[in-house]
C-alpha cells in the first residue's frame, strides 16, 4: 500500500526493482510506524518546550504499541460478533435483556 501499487503489480516487478524498495526502505522508512515515532517526536518536543526538566518527557512515552491496538480491535470484534450470533438465536424476552445489558441497564422480571 504505501509503494502505491497493487499485489499483482508488486508480484510482476523485477527481484531487482524489487530489491532497490528494500533498499530504499531500510534507509528511509515508510508506513505506520515511521509516522507513529514521527508523530511522537514532534509531541515530546512540543511538551518539552513548555515544560520545567523535571516533567520532560521522551518520544518513548507517546509512542503508540500498535500491534497491541490492533490485537484489541481484533478480541473487541471477536466480541461483538459472539454477541450478534447470541442475539440472532435469542428468544425475544433474551433479545431484551440483552439490549438493556449493552446499554447499561437491566430488565427487571415481573
Amino acid at each position: 500500500m504505501a509503494l502505491g501499487r497493487t499485489v499483482a503489480e508488486i508480484r510482476s516487478m523485477t527481484y531487482e526493482e524489487y530489491s532497490s524498495w528494500k533498499t530504499f526502505y531500510s534507509l528511509e522508512p515508510f508506513g505506520w510506524h515511521d509516522r507513529e515515532y514521527r508523530t511522537s517526536m514532534i509531541l515530546a518536543m512540543l511538551l518539552n518546550l513548555n515544560v520545567t526538566k523535571v516533567h520532560r518527557k521522551s518520544p518513548n512515552d507517546f509512542y503508540r504499541d500498535m500491534l497491541k491496538i490492533m490485537e484489541d480491535s481484533k478480541s473487541r470484534q471477536n466480541h461483538e460478533e459472539e454477541m450478534r450470533e447470541k442475539y440472532r438465536n435469542a428468544s425475544p424476552k433474551e433479545r431484551a435483556k440483552i439490549i438493556a445489558m449493552s446499554l447499561g441497564g437491566e430488565v427487571k422480571e415481573k
